[in-house]
């Protein structure tokens, strides 16, 4: 999800910037560390569900009031907006799918006895 926001880069370099000089590995990590408290920090502030949930709220609303007052005179207003809207919704959509995958790497599969069969036949088919 990160990959997409343009200034990802941006407070790459400003993060690596205000690191500890040094060649050491000891030093190598402290700067890693740096850098990702940095980014966490980035990350919420750019992408917490709350901030995302809000803008595409504001989006939504936006879009209503230029479809309402005049749709063929706000076409590129409202292109604009759509692409947007669009960006948003796939940033979310991406948030829950990575939320979920730590769920089920944290939790792990705890079907495994009623799984483990039937993926079992499956592939003896294949």
């Amino acid at each position: 999800m990160w990959e997409r926001e343009e200034s990802l880069g941006v407070e790459i370099e400003k993060a690596w910037a205000r690191r500890n000089p040094g060649s050491d590995l000891g030093v190598l990590a402290e700067n890693l560390k740096q850098l990702s408290l940095a980014l966490n920090s980035w990350s919420r502030e750019n992408f917490g569900l709350g901030h995302v949930t809000k803008v595409i709220e504001r989006l939504r609303k936006e879009l209503d009031d230029l479809e309402w007052e005049d749709p063929v005179g706000n076409r590129e207003v409202i292109q604009v907006k759509m692409r947007s809207m669009n960006e948003n919704l796939y940033s979310e959509e991406m948030m829950w799918l990575q939320r979920s995958r730590i769920s089920w790497l944290k939790e792990g599969d705890r079907n495994t006895k009623f799984f483990s069969p039937k993926s079992s036949v499956a592939r003896k088919k294949e």
